[in-house]
């Protein structure tokens, strides 16, 4: 058996070394071409490869937003601003070269860059910069340099340039990705197509809430869902990665509306706070700003204390002298197991609390338990000043009032953090809202 075995391996091998003998020169002719088609490929694949057909990966967006108003972290994929800014809140050139700023705080002057170009070939000049400010006349002095002159000093000036600038139909200037498609319903969109040069093609779909987005994860709309405040339920998903980060721009506060009788008392607000709860972690907030900033001073205040809150709810003339105190705490689905806990802590120190789970914020709450978003600068006048429309809670305050109007217009970095220190102290302590903590955020994604 074996002798034959080897006999047939040799009659195989014979017979494979005169067909090669035969057809040497066919073998051969095959070979020098595969060669050449293969060296001529990988030359040619980068040409062809923007032709060729990408894999598209679908990403969940929770919001409504228009072309107007992207998430910015979309934006910035898509075109540059005349500056950036770092996660410290620092204003850096981006489309511009430089910058300089008068002596009194009312003149920028920006020399911008002379080697970018629109997506669509065309180059970019300062006469492409349209940004649409009120109370700002702009002046065009060539081609690479752009003069905006203020009624007022606004220190925050170079901050505000860093939105990202684009022509009709979101052209950006040449960075990650390029706009192919826009789907909208009215001015709503509801689905945006980037084509990227590193990372193949990206169709970004915007859901209005967190509970339909999960929806459509779970129907295979979408192949992954960025920012979810709770992922819980896909934890035990064996083909769904979940990955989780805290969220440095934005805030879970508590608003309180000052412009109740019953919360219009300092001490009553302080009282509130200090039954809160407090166990956060390294999560917790000690200021309204980011924690990265230039600015941030941290003030420990408050820690969950139910007895210094009673104290300070008996000493209180308002809760003193109503029969009962009872409050409507607003929330989104996302903080209702929040919004119950601090039902039952507030029920401690005898305040009576209904919570009230909306998916659409009312315009007057009295109560609201909520995300926003830290603005990159430390300026917050549009959330605290007395004159604002966006300040949720009625806030009014002379002092708080003043050092935001300062820290608008001193344009040195110094005496800026020095204001905003002021401002951080006097927040905290009146408590027109309680600081939280900065969110965990999570991004599911299918294996």
């Amino acid at each position: 058996m074996i002798t034959w075995f080897f006999h047939r391996k040799r009659l195989f091998f014979w017979l494979l070394r005169a067909y090669v003998k035969k057809r040497k020169s066919t073998i051969t002719s095959f070979f020098v071409a595969g060669v050449i088609v293969a060296a001529i490929g990988y030359l040619l694949t980068p040409k062809i490869a923007p032709y060729l057909p990408k894999k598209t990966e679908n990403i969940g967006i929770i919001g409504s937003y228009t072309i107007e108003a992207l998430p910015i972290d979309i934006q910035n994929r898509i075109s540059l601003g005349l500056t950036k800014v770092s996660e410290t809140g620092d204003a850096s050139p981006s489309a511009a070269l430089s910058y300089e700023v008068s002596s009194d705080g009312k003149t920028y002057t920006f020399s911008l860059r002379n080697d970018l170009f629109w997506q669509d070939g065309k180059k970019f000049t300062a006469h492409d910069v349209n940004y649409n400010f009120k109370d700002v006349e702009t002046a065009v002095t060539s081609d690479t340099e752009i003069i905006f002159k203020l009624t007022e000093p606004f220190a925050p000036f170079p901050t505000v340039v860093s939105q990202p600038l684009f022509r009709k139909g979101l052209v950006g200037l040449s960075v990650e990705d390029k706009v192919t498609d826009i789907k909208r319903a009215g001015s709503v969109i509801n689905s945006l197509t980037l084509e990227g040069r590193a990372d193949g093609r990206k169709r970004y779909k915007f859901y209005p809430n967190e509970e339909e987005a999960k929806v459509r994860f779970m129907l295979g709309e979408i192949d992954s869902l960025v920012n979810l405040v709770d992922a819980e339920q896909f934890q035990s998903w064996k083909n769904v990665i979940t990955t989780e980060s805290t969220s440095e721009n934005q805030l879970v506060t508590v608003f309180y509306n000052t412009a109740i009788p019953l919360l219009s008392d300092k001490a009553v607000r302080q009282a509130l706070t200090y039954a809160l709860p407090s166990d956060f972690g390294d999560k917790r907030a000690f200021s309204p700003l980011q924690r990265a900033s230039w600015a941030y001073v941290p003030q420990n205040k408050y820690t969950q204390n139910i007895d210094t809150a009673k104290k300070l709810l008996g000493d209180s003339k308002e809760a003193t002298a109503a029969a009962t105190i009872a409050l409507t705490l607003t929330t989104t689905p996302q903080f209702e197991d929040l919004a119950n806990r601090i039902k039952d802590d507030w029920g401690k120190i005898g305040v009576e609390t209904t919570v009230d789970v909306v998916t659409t914020i009312p315009s007057d709450p009295q109560v609201l338990l909520e995300r926003f978003r830290i603005p990159n600068d430390p300026d917050q006048y549009i959330l605290w000043h007395s004159t604002q429309a966006t300040n949720i809670s009625h806030y009014a305050n002379p002092k708080i009032d003043k050092l935001l109007e300062d820290g608008r217009q001193v344009t040195n970095q110094e005496e800026r953090a020095q204001i905003y220190a002021d401002f951080q102290k006097h927040i905290i302590d009146e408590s027109p809202a309680a600081f939280l903590y900065y969110p965990t955020v999570y991004t599911i994604s299918r294996k």
